[in-house]
């Protein structure tokens, strides 16, 4: 029952957040339109098996913009006053950041579904994968928020709107997100590990045979996305003590 209270309230500033967003039509379609752009070149000039990369590259890029962007949220809400009246209820800074997070995230669930679908018909998905798949986004959603949540507050809107375009750039744009790994020299591929996005994607390409699996690839994969993930988590609960 006690968990019940918190994911109540998150779950309330989420669907304050969403109802609002969800009936701008035209958010919908500029947010699909700017992730699978780059889909028609890479499959004009790589047919299938790039689509498919592109396609991991869009839903990493919908799910991380979106979520990154709550930290842009909360700063209008901080000056026009409602992250206060938000605060001034049993509601904790981190449900309140969570809470934004999955609001935006919930509008572009039609977006996702429309790039999930070609993805599991081009990668002849069964229901293991797509649950993995599934599971995989909702990780990237909460190192999204999490991340999001280590940019300052500021009362400078353009300011923050400037780091979360440089962070979503530098995150999904420069790693082997929306294209093959091999693309990079071996000599730095190691590199790639650094980026938890990319071992987000590297991980539903692996689940989905997009990239051919191999054991130590796989846990390398995976172990640095978890110590990633605990660095992040612990960050943001430090940054929220002193918030």
């Amino acid at each position: 029952m006690r968990l019940l209270t918190p994911l109540r309230r998150l779950l309330g500033v989420a669907l304050f957040i969403a109802i609002p967003i969800s009936r701008e039509w035209s958010s919908h379609v500029l947010r699909f339109v700017s992730a699978i752009w780059v889909i028609i070149p890479f499959y004009a000039f790589g047919g299938e098996a790039l689509a498919t990369h592109a396609l991991i590259g869009a839903l990493i890029n919908m799910v991380f913009s979106t979520c990154i962007y709550s930290a842009y949220e909360e700063v209008l809400y901080s000056i026009e006053g409602i992250r206060d009246f938000f605060l001034a209820s049993p509601l904790t800074d981190l449900e309140f950041r969570a809470g934004l997070s999955l609001g935006i995230f919930l509008t572009t669930l039609p977006s996702i579904v429309i790039c999930l679908v070609p993805l599991f018909i081009l990668t002849k998905s069964g229901p293991s994968e797509v649950v993995l798949i599934i599971m995989m986004l909702s990780i990237l959603w909460a190192v999204s928020t999490l991340i999001g949540y280590l940019i300052p507050i500021r009362k400078n809107v353009l300011a923050t709107g400037n780091v979360i375009r440089v962070l979503t750039l530098v995150l999904v744009a420069i790693p082997p997100v929306y294209y093959p790994l091999h693309v990079w020299p071996e000599q730095i591929r190691p590199l790639t590990y650094l980026f938890p996005t990319f071992n987000i994607a590297e991980l539903m390409k692996l689940t989905l045979k997009i990239e051919p699996p191999t054991p130590q690839h796989t846990a390398t994969t995976a172990t640095a996305l978890a110590i990633e993930a605990a660095i992040i988590t612990l960050i943001a609960l430090k940054h929220t003590k002193h918030s």
